[in-house]
């Protein structure tokens, strides 16, 4: 239930009248249905409705009598110019809005929720008449039209500045595995990094000996939280260190916190009292000055704000967390949008909740008094859009404002005086092309720095729908300014890995298959100002070469290792290389030398020199190779181990060089020729119940012979119950509209009788499991489940296809042709991708 009430969702409210208006008499106005945009008139409004409700969202053509066609002229100026289209909508109303050419072709379109403007912006679109179609999807009264010509200004100058670069980071097998709309949180003074998972709270210690740094990762999840959740949040408050975890639980939430980074926890209340029923969010920061800061027992102020269908309410804690007071609304539906973003404290206590719909802007609550009042402040020039913008407040209390704007694009503006006014408001995407964009993250640090993260596609339209031919290429940008906003540079923080192909699906939990990274990323900046981003794969495996998307949702850290920071005070001056990463393996008496392009300091690289020191010995340099070069192979004398360091060189000289490699051997390439195989997916003990349901791992294999061998741990199977059902669900290869999802499951027929089937979940949405023949299997009393498969049963996988987002589900009542969800599961495990290795390594095919 992630993001319960995004999108189409909200639409309950004014679809619960439906029945009752379709049975009422149409009622129309006589309104205008023409009107002219140019050079001279630069602005044209009507008025819209009322329409029979329709529960559609699209016209589908430019003619269609049960919507408002208003035919609208454009005449080019002769300057660059855009034409911003606007239906203003009654709180109650659900209109949705599409532009057709002047050839009858769709040119753009917008399907908010309830109550939310409708937004189209055409960019320098041809001379012509088009045709503005009011989709009646659910109702009451009329809307306001408008159609404003704008000249577009030019670009500002592109920054001068080195494009910073970024690592990559995921935890090993088994951990992190469900993370769509991850958080993270940095504690400044141990520099240990949290990260929240869905139920999995992740510790991750970075060592910055190499360039990049390696990264140790630990679960240090709490007990008091992880069990259940409709939305996962993690927040940690930089200056003192103190993490909370929140899962939502309707109008509260199980939340607890730790001052040790996760070795120890403590229970929270979890929410205000009256608080919202989804997505959730925390944060903190100093007291606002007044007598609710003389009233605290904690430095910081704690904030919990929620949202309801029609209205966002924050709650307050003033003894760091453990209690809340009542929640207070920030906002009503007349002014904004229920979902809204994540909360931020600036330095004198200023407290701001970002929202993508505020009338046909975007905005931001704010509050001077310790959340006791809040008032709305919108950004001149944007529109509503499909997700939350995010803010950042600089240590002045400057206010970054990214967002992605009604046209999909990237834009941030800067406020100096808590939002009253906006300025460098612009795109920050252009130098990539980038026409879409989703999940906007900001942070700041110093006044004139501040950094912007998002995922990004050049592929125009509908990227937010469910379209499986979507042609789109994700990955994750980060803009960064070091002038206050005036200029940006933008680097690919993902340049070689896509996070995602096709679409993300922004209607909430009316989406199928494509909301596998849910709602939201983020973004945190260290002690030393790197920037942090987390953010959920969900291309992995063969997917990342061109193949279908995984649909995964893997815990993943972007982190800044070269380029300024967001605190000038730990800019490094001009000098040698950093020490690069190095890492060696050994087969046939020859060792294979790797090591990464390190920080440069300034001054790029010319070289690397390898050397190599015997055990109890001195090192010594055994080749230098030139800059574009990253291994090297080397035959060593027999007898005694080895270790291997690479040392880079600039004009400035030569720099460290980190621990040594010592080699290791090559995992054996027929790890999954012998069943149980390769450890795909591990499951805590205990989170279930019955031991019979407790899912504790899967493994993989291959065997000679070519099928597919799945093994499946419970607690235990020394008895169970007629009805209990064990599945194992996968993506298919190639998804179609049909279907989208594999299993093959064990279902108990009886006492201690058994039935093992292959089938398919369809539609996704429903997830309504058919089995479609006999798959062979065993269980033991030890709860080890074995099934075997034919790759023709799944969908003929071929060899280096993925099974995606495989998960384990564990049901107390499950049969074919009933739903089979994560919700109905008693227990379920978090995803993996197989990737079919086929038996070459076997001594077979």
């Amino acid at each position: 239930m992630k993001g319960l009430l995004r999108g189409r969702a909200l639409q309950a409210v004014s679809l619960a009248l439906l029945p009752a208006l379709l049975c009422a008499p149409a009622l129309r106005a006589a309104n205008p249905t023409s009107g002219t945009v140019s050079g001279s008139t630069t602005q044209a409004s009507w008025t819209g409705g009322p329409l029979t409700p329709t529960a559609a969202s699209t016209c589908g053509g430019p003619s269609n009598p049960q919507c408002d066609n208003y035919k609208l002229t454009i005449t080019p100026p002769s300057y660059s110019f855009q034409v911003k289209i606007t239906l203003t909508l009654q709180p109650t109303d659900d209109y949705d809005l599409e532009i057709y050419g002047p050839d009858g072709s769709l040119v753009g379109n917008s399907g908010n929720a309830v109550g939310q403007a409708e937004t189209v912006i055409l960019t320098n679109p041809p001379a012509g008449t088009y045709t503005v179609s009011a989709s009646p999807y659910a109702p009451l009264q009329g809307y306001q039209g408008s159609a404003k010509l704008s000249q577009i200004q030019p670009p500002p100058p592109a920054s001068t500045e080195t494009p910073p670069t970024y690592a990559n980071y995921t935890p090993p097998d088994g951990m992190g595995t469900g993370a769509g709309e991850p958080s993270i949180g940095v504690n400044r003074d141990t520099g240990k990094v949290m990260y929240i998972a869905g139920l999995q709270t992740l510790r991750v210690t970075f060592n910055d000996c190499s360039s990049p740094a390696t990264a140790k990762w630990e679960d240090v999840s709490a007990p008091l939280t992880s069990t259940t959740s409709l939305d996962p949040i993690l927040y940690t408050d930089p200056k003192i260190g103190r993490t909370y975890v929140s899962q939502l639980l309707g109008t509260t939430s199980l939340m607890a916190y730790t001052d040790d980074d996760g070795a120890n926890w403590n229970p929270s209340q979890g929410g205000g009292i009256a608080s919202g029923v989804d997505h959730q969010t925390l944060g903190a920061g100093p007291f606002a000055p007044g007598p609710v800061k003389l009233a605290s027992s904690y430095p910081h102020i704690v904030y919990y704000c929620s949202q309801d269908i029609a209205a966002a309410q924050c709650a307050t804690s003033l003894d760091g967390g453990r209690t809340f007071g009542p929640a207070v609304p920030i906002y009503n539906l007349t002014q904004c949008s229920g979902i809204h973003g994540h909360v931020k404290v600036g330095p004198d206590g200023t407290a701001y909740v970002p929202n993508r719909s505020c009338g046909s802007s975007q905005g931001v609550a704010v509050s001077h008094d310790n959340g006791l009042t809040w008032s709305v402040k919108t950004i001149p020039g944007s529109s509503s859009s499909a997700w939350d913008p995010s803010v950042g407040i600089a240590t002045d209390g400057t206010v970054y404002f990214g967002y992605m704007n009604g046209d999909g694009k990237a834009f941030v503006a800067v406020s100096h005086d808590e939002g009253e006014t906006w300025t460098n408001i612009q795109d920050v995407g252009r130098t990539f092309g980038l026409q879409n964009i989703a999940f906007p993250a900001m942070v700041a640090g110093d006044p004139q720095r501040a950094a912007f993260a998002f995922l990004g596609t050049t592929v125009s339209g509908d990227a937010g729908g469910e379209d499986p031919n979507f042609p789109a290429v994700w990955h994750l940008y980060v803009a960064h300014t070091y002038d206050g906003g005036a200029t940006w540079v933008t680097v690919d923080a993902t340049p070689n890995d896509p996070v995602q192909r096709g679409t993300i699906c922004s209607g909430g939990t009316l989406c199928g298959g494509t909301r596998n990274l849910l709602d939201f990323i983020d973004a945190t900046v260290d002690a030393q100002g790197r920037v942090l981003v987390g953010y959920a794969d969900g291309c992995v495996g063969g997917c990342v070469n061109g193949g279908p998307n995984s649909g995964t949702d893997l815990a993943t850290i972007a982190r800044e290792t070269s380029g300024k920071g967001l605190f000038a005070a730990y800019d490094l001056p001009v000098s040698s290389p950093a020490a690069p990463y190095v890492q060696a393996s050994a087969a046939g008496g020859t060792v294979h030398v790797t090591w990464s392009t390190p920080d440069d300091h300034g001054t790029p690289i010319i070289g690397y020199r390898i050397s190599r020191r015997p055990d109890g010995g001195v090192a010594e340099q055994i080749a230098g190779v030139s800059s574009d070069v990253h291994s090297y192979d080397d035959t060593p004398p027999a007898g005694t181990t080895w270790g291997y360091s690479v040392k880079a060189v600039n004009a400035q000289g030569e720099g460290p060089a980190c621990s040594e490699a010592v080699p290791v051997m090559a995992p054996p390439a027929n790890l999954t020729c012998t069943a149980p195989g390769a450890l795909l997916i591990t499951d805590p003990t205990g989170d279930s119940q019955v031991p019979a349901l407790d899912v504790q791992s899967l493994s993989v294999a291959e065997p000679p012979g070519g099928n597919i061998v799945f093994t499946l741990k419970v607690a235990s199977l020394s008895s169970f119950t007629p009805g209990n059902a064990w599945m194992i669900l996968w993506n298919r290869p190639v998804p179609d509209a049909t279907y989208d999802r594999n299993y093959v499951v064990m279902r108990a027929t009886g006492l201690g009788t058994v039935a093992f089937k292959y089938g398919k979940l369809s539609p996704p949405n429903v997830n309504q499991a058919t089995d479609l023949g006999n798959a062979v299997g065993s269980f033991s009393a030890d709860g080890t489940i074995t099934i075997t498969m034919t790759p023709a049963q799944a969908d003929n996988v071929a060899v280096g296809q993925d099974l995606g987002a495989m998960e384990v589900r564990a049901f107390a009542v499950n049969v074919s042709g009933q739903p089979s969800s994560q919700t109905s599961s008693v227990d379920h495990t978090s995803s993996a991708t197989y990737t079919r290795r086929g038996t070459a390594a076997c001594g077979g095919q």
